[in-house]
């Protein structure tokens, strides 16, 4: 067409004809998963998608890997407490890594939950994301990493590993006392992106 309308507004909140040729979500955040992507791309899709429309993203996927996390021991400069205290505070907190330095990935990250926005039909159970490395020292990492990744359009694709616009998740978790084995990860988010 010769027309493009902007509509400002939340779109299951709206109103709207149907038939649009493109629907453009803008916000795949940090976790993938965020600001209830998956429900609000359903609901447009059945709503106001024109046959033979496309939207965008296409696919969002959430992905994993095992890492060290750097400088841990490190307490604020005159706090008499033991960084082993502080860090088993932390460990049951996660955190958006905002210095890329302080972490080193030891294995190639993988899918924990991938999604195709133009088929799916209902939303999530946001429970039991998995994935698996085996490694040569399972007693080196203190962390899995997670980030997204998604499609925009065949053939465009966005990992937001590779950018500097997105913050990694960091799930802290103290080291295992054994070398060579798997690394088994599961995953929760409740309705508060609370892992």
């Amino acid at each position: 067409g010769d027309k493009v309308e902007v509509v400002i507004g939340n779109s299951t909140e709206i109103d709207l004809k149907s038939g649009y040729d493109v629907i453009v979500r803008e916000t795949v955040r940090n976790q993938a998963f965020d600001e209830a992507i998956v429900p609000t791309m359903i609901d447009a899709r059945k709503r106001f998608l024109a046959k033979g429309g496309v939207i965008i993203p296409e696919m969002v996927e959430l992905v994993a890997a095992p890492a060290i996390l750097l400088n841990e021991t490190e307490t604020p400069l005159g706090v008499p407490v033991s960084s082993n205290f502080l860090n088993g505070l932390a460990s049951n907190f996660t955190f958006k890594l905002q210095d890329r330095s302080m972490i080193e990935l030891l294995a190639g990250p993988k899918p924990i939950k991938t999604v195709d926005l133009t088929t799916i039909k209902e939303d999530l159970s946001y429970t039991g994301f998995t994935a698996s490395w085996n490694m040569a020292n399972v007693g080196e990492p203190n962390a899995v990493v997670l980030w997204a990744r998604s499609r925009l359009l065949s053939g465009i694709n966005l990992d937001a590993w590779k950018t500097t616009n997105w913050s990694p998740v960091v799930c802290r978790f103290k080291p295992f006392n054994t070398e060579k084995g798997r690394l088994d990860f599961e995953l929760s988010i409740n309705s508060n992106q609370r892992f």
